[in-house]
C-alpha cells in the first residue's frame, strides 16, 4: 500500500505473519475461545508511535468503520484480527434482490405473526414456558421459547429471573445507522465499488458503496445507487438530525470522495436503520462467551443474534443452528 511507505508495510506485514497467520486459532464467523492477551487490548494500542499514523489512519480506521462500524477506539484487538481474517481470506456474494429477499423467502415458509410485540418472557418454577403477549397481556406457551431479536430489544423481554441475561444484552453498543442513498444520472466506474474520503480527517461520512457496480443485478436502471457510510460514534449523533441536514452533510462529504458528482445526483433518500451492528471494545469477547456458557445451563430458552460471531449473518446463522439443536435434541417445537 502506497501510503503506508516502506516502514508502514513492514510493520503491516509483520502484524499479519503474527496475529494472523501464526497466532493463535479461532473459527471466522463464530466467538467461541477466551484469549485474553488479544480481548484485552484496544485496537489503538497496536500502533501507538506518531510514525503510526498512516497505519492508524488506512488501516485501523477505515477498516473499523467499513467492516466493524464504529472507530477504531472502539475495537478490542481481538475484534481487529477477526475482521482482518474475514477480509483477507474470504469472499462475498450478493443477493439480487437485496439483503431483504432472503427474509421474504423464509418468510414463505414459517407462521409469521407481524405487529404482535411480545411483554416479556414468562419463567414458572425456574423454566422459561412462553411469552407474555404486549396486547391485553396474554400468555402464549411455548415447550422452547428462541428469542432472535437485537440486543437492545432482547434487554427489554427479560423478566427478573433471567437479571443477568438482561444486564448482559444492555451492555452491547448496538451501533443506529442513517444511511443516505444517491440516485446518479449515470453509471459511475466499473472497476470501483467503494470510495473513501482521507481518513485522517474523520468527516462524518467516511465512504461510499456503489451498488451498480458492486451488485450490477441491483440497478437495473443501469446507473449508479451510492450508500454513504458513517461509524458510531458518529452515527449516534446524526440520529437527532432532519433528513434534510444529514442528506446534505453526507453529499458534502461525497463531493470530496468523487469531485463533481453532486451535479449528477436525480434523486436522494434516507433510510433510517436503529440497528446495524454491535461494537466490540476490549473485554466484548469474554463477556459474549461468558453469556454462553451461562445461557446453555438455561431451561426453555435459546437466544440467536449476530453478536455471537462478531457482526456477521454467518455468526447469526449459527446460533440460530444451536437454538435448533436444543429443540430437536428432545423433539419439540420451538415458538
Amino acid at each position: 500500500m502506497k501510503m503506508l511507505g516502506l516502514r508502514g508495510n513492514l510493520k503491516l506485514a509483520s502484524f499479519i505473519l503474527k496475529y494472523v497467520l501464526f497466532g493463535r486459532r479461532f473459527p471466522t464467523n463464530r466467538i467461541v475461545r477466551d484469549i485474553p492477551e488479544y480481548d484485552n487490548v484496544e485496537a489503538v494500542d497496536i500502533w501507538p508511535a506518531p510514525s503510526d499514523a498512516p497505519l492508524r489512519d488506512f488501516i485501523l480506521t477505515t477498516m473499523g468503520v467499513a467492516e466493524a462500524g464504529g472507530m477504531p477506539e472502539w475495537m478490542s484487538l481481538y475484534h481487529f484480527i477477526h475482521i482482518l481474517r474475514i477480509t483477507m481470506f474470504s469472499s462475498f456474494f450478493g443477493l439480487t434482490g437485496g439483503v431483504a429477499s432472503l427474509a421474504e423467502e423464509l418468510a414463505k415458509q414459517l407462521r409469521v405473526q407481524y405487529e404482535a410485540p411480545v411483554r416479556q418472557l414468562v419463567v414458572e418454577k425456574g423454566r422459561v414456558v412462553g411469552v407474555e403477549m404486549e396486547q391485553n397481556g396474554p400468555v402464549k406457551k411455548a415447550g422452547h421459547v428462541v428469542v432472535a431479536v437485537t440486543p437492545p430489544a432482547a434487554a427489554r423481554l427479560m423478566p427478573d429471573e433471567l437479571e443477568e441475561q438482561q444486564r448482559f444484552f444492555e451492555s452491547v453498543v448496538y451501533t443506529p445507522k442513517p444511511m443516505p442513498v444517491f440516485f446518479l444520472d449515470r453509471p459511475l466506474r466499473k472497476d470501483v465499488w467503494c470510495y473513501f474520503n482521507d481518513p485522517g480527517l474523520r468527516k462524518v461520512f467516511m465512504f461510499a458503496l456503489d451498488a451498480h457496480s458492486k451488485v450490477p443485478d441491483m440497478c437495473p436502471s443501469g446507473k449508479s445507487v451510492l450508500t454513504v457510510w458513517s461509524g458510531y460514534l458518529m452515527t449516534a449523533k446524526l440520529m437527532s438530525k432532519t433528513d434534510e441536514e444529514v442528506l446534505r452533510e453526507a453529499q458534502e462529504d461525497l463531493e470530496l470522495m468523487i469531485p463533481g458528482v453532486s451535479h449528477n445526483i436525480e434523486d436522494a433518500a434516507l433510510v433510517r436503520h436503529p440497528y446495524e451492528m454491535a461494537q466490540f471494545p476490549a473485554g466484548s469477547y469474554r463477556r459474549v462467551l461468558d453469556f454462553q456458557r451461562q445461557a446453555r445451563q438455561l431451561d426453555g430458552v435459546s437466544f440467536v443474534s449476530d453478536v455471537f460471531g462478531a457482526f456477521a449473518m454467518e455468526g447469526a446463522a449459527g446460533s440460530a443452528a444451536a437454538a435448533v439443536g436444543r429443540v430437536c435434541a428432545w423433539g419439540g417445537v420451538a415458538k
